[in-house]
């Protein structure tokens, strides 16, 4: 075997320092750098959803509170509505109002109800129109009675006339209530 001499074993030392050096940074050193900032860059991602799903989660709470209290809203605006079928709920409705105006003192002339499906929303509306006679206080006191009953009714239409010769008033009233689909 031939023995180098001392530059060509310099140039050996060179080309294997270079060689060892390029391979342990392509295979060692790039590899655990690229793993280290791809680690970071996925610690980043995890946190921010970590906050996220952290956020999400307190926003879930209110929600729920929310929702928990229009349903609640929506129970009780259910028990304002009628809910049995349709000639019983005209029915209750008739006897509801026929009762207030009775307590009330107003004299019913004439009455009519009638109901229109109102299917985009999915209810219907009763329609209840009376002709009636009697004083201001009466229908003030009727109006009062109409608030503290336990279904919801809508005026629609209140009309007064003085009665010649009379202290009482022809009132034209039509009221409306609401009725579910079933």
């Amino acid at each position: 075997m031939k023995k180098l001499n001392e530059r060509e074993l310099k140039l050996l030392i060179l080309a294997v320092v270079i060689i060892g050096g390029g391979s342990l940074f392509k295979w060692g050193i790039k590899p655990v750098l690229n793993s280290y900032h791809d680690s970071k860059e996925e610690l980043v991602t995890k946190k921010r959803q970590w906050a996220n799903k952290k956020r999400l989660l307190q926003e879930s709470t209110r929600y729920k509170k929310a929702l928990q209290q229009a349903k609640g809203e929506v129970q009780e605006l259910n028990s304002l509505i009628f809910s049995n079928d349709l000639n019983a709920a005209q029915l209750q409705g008739l006897n509801i109002l026929t009762t207030s105006l009775e307590k009330s003192g107003l004299k019913v002339k004439n009455k009519g109800l009638r109901f229109e499906n109102k299917e985009d929303v999915d209810y219907k509306l009763l329609y209840y129109d009376f002709t009636l006679t009697g004083s201001f206080i009466q229908l003030t006191d009727f109006l009062k009675g109409l608030n503290e009953v336990k279904k919801l009714f809508i005026i629609e239409k209140l009309q007064l006339r003085k009665v010649e010769r009379s202290s009482q008033l022809e009132i034209n009233l039509m009221v409306k209530g609401i009725k579910d689909s079933n």
